[in-house]
């Protein structure tokens, strides 16, 4: 069983929906080998994208990438952030 993280992400730029977020709280259980995606924890300052889901009155940040691979798996980020990160 791994040890798990979290961390606060403030918003820098909205890619598409609603703006309104101004922070988020992200993290990884590493509750099980299933949950344990080999991504490091987040620098302080370094880039994430986050795919944010409203579900009962709360934001839920689904899916949470460092910009490089976010950018790999995401081929709309590069016309989307032309260049910015």
């Amino acid at each position: 069983m791994g040890s798990g993280w979290s961390a606060k992400a403030e918003l820098i730029k909205t890619l598409s929906g609603n703006g309104n977020l101004t922070e988020a709280q992200i993290g990884r259980t590493g509750s099980s080998a299933a949950c344990d995606d080999g991504i490091p924890i987040p620098q302080i300052g370094e880039v994430w994208v986050l795919y944010l889901e409203a579900t009962d009155n709360k934001i839920d940040a689904t899916l949470t990438y460092p910009i490089g691979i976010a950018k790999q798996i995401d081929p709309a980020l590069e016309s989307i952030l032309h260049k910015e990160f």
